[in-house]
């Protein structure tokens, strides 16, 4: 006998109870904690657009294309700077490097330093200096010199460099697989609404809306209804500090009072696409330029003369790079249905919290417990008993009504 009630306790089943509290604070309490509970359900469902069916985007690519039109534009005073010989007033085809219109890159060039190399000897040419075709021959002499062999070196900056226009053309697809199903989303900038958000959050007047209006002042301009950003626009954007290329710089390895025209630096242009709040058949996209802080940025090339001489061309400026990423997708009910069971499995917090508010914190605590928790002790040979419904109610205060089976 003493096994059996050993076993049984140590095997004890705990069901359920259900008891009805007919107290209006606990009743209001649970009601409202269920109201905002499903409230929150809502509101999250539909501002995180937990009704679509989502992939990152593939296959995507971003086009620059710059222009200056440099005819009417003053002088700039940084021309006279005294780290320079001036400035050279280079069309945007010279001022890109290498060319416009790279993939999801571009490159501004805001200084230059031109080194030449003295010319090679006579015996190194074939013919004579005027063919430029020199004899790969097994001595040194013949060997062209390096950047940092030349005599001279001369810098300059590129004037207006801030008044560059540049074109964005970028695109994105999606592929969204489900039972054995494939649906593309296939959009250009044109067809979606875009904004620009500044890295300086205090200052929204550098925030930028791409949207109809917008569009059409531009293809009044240009004839093109593709973004197009001045690179001064786009500095100010990625930094609250970069309003003008003249602020000295914090790249290492920089001289006093260096500034980022003569450092060059690093832009990142993240591009974050994602469905409209509401009406999953549009799209939106965001540009959240970024200056890389303390980084600068150089590239070289290097032209050979006639003479065997080498032309190098040492280019300062800022390097654009735009990434793709976000989330598109299409109304998927499953995709809902299960997104909406998962937040309504939350309501069980409310039951939980009016329970321990009923337990440990109410007057009639004590009575509230007596009548959840019962431990009963029913014998193998016990068969079927009516339900018993019992309301228990000891002196003044809500009445309690138990029911078990």
């Amino acid at each position: 006998m003493l096994n059996k009630v050993a076993l049984d306790s140590a095997l004890s089943y705990s069901t359920v109870k259900i008891v009805k509290v007919q107290d209006w604070i606990l009743g209001l309490i649970h009601y409202v904690f269920l109201i905002g509970i499903l409230a929150y359900v809502i509101v999250n469902t539909v501002t995180s657009q937990l009704y679509l069916r989502k992939s990152s985007p593939i296959a995507s690519s971003v086009r620059f294309t710059a222009e200056l039109n440099a005819a009417k534009l003053p002088i700039p005073s940084y021309c006279s700077a005294p780290e320079v010989s001036g400035c050279l007033f280079w069309g945007a085809d010279d001022i890109v490097f290498p060319y416009a219109g790279e993939v999801n890159t571009i490159f501004i060039t805001t200084k230059v330093t031109v080194a030449t190399t003295i010319p090679l000897p006579s015996t190194c040419f074939t013919n004579s200096t005027e063919t430029g075709i020199i004899v790969a021959l097994n001595s040194k002499e013949c060997t062209p010199q390096a950047y940092k062999d030349a005599p001279s070196k001369t810098s300059y900056y590129i004037a207006n460099v801030e008044d560059i226009t540049v074109m964005l053309d970028h695109n994105v697809r999606t592929q969204l697989s489900n039972t054995g199903t494939v649906e593309l989303v296939l959009k250009d900038e044109t067809s979606m609404d875009g904004k620009l958000v500044s890295a300086c959050k205090d200052d929204k007047s550098l925030d930028i809306e791409f949207n109809k209006t917008r569009r059409d002042a531009t293809y009044a301009k240009y004839k093109t209804r593709l973004d197009i950003l001045t690179i001064s626009e786009l500095l100010h954007a990625s930094s609250c500090a970069l309003n003008s290329l003249d602020k000295v710089s914090n790249a290492p390895d920089t001289s006093p009072n260096e500034t980022w025209r003569s450092t060059g630096m690093i832009v990142s242009v993240p591009i974050n696409y994602e469905n409209e709040v509401g009406d999953a058949k549009f799209l939106r996209y965001t540009y959240l330029p970024a200056q890389m802080n303390a980084t600068k940025y150089r590239i070289q090339d290097h032209v050979n003369n006639p003479d065997g001489s080498t032309t190098y061309y040492k280019r300062y400026g800022i390097r654009i790079i735009a990434t793709q990423f976000g989330s598109v997708g299409v109304f998927d009910f499953q995709v809902l249905l299960v997104n909406l069971v998962a937040g309504l499995a939350l309501t069980k917090i409310a039951s939980t919290l009016v329970d321990l508010l009923m337990l440990y914190f109410m007057p009639k605590r004590a009575k509230y417990k007596e009548a959840k928790f019962d431990e009963e002790f029913i014998d193998k040979n016990f068969a079927h008993a009516p339900s018993d419904e019992t309301t228990r109610t000891r002196g003044p205060g809500p009445s309690i009504t138990a029911l078990t089976v």
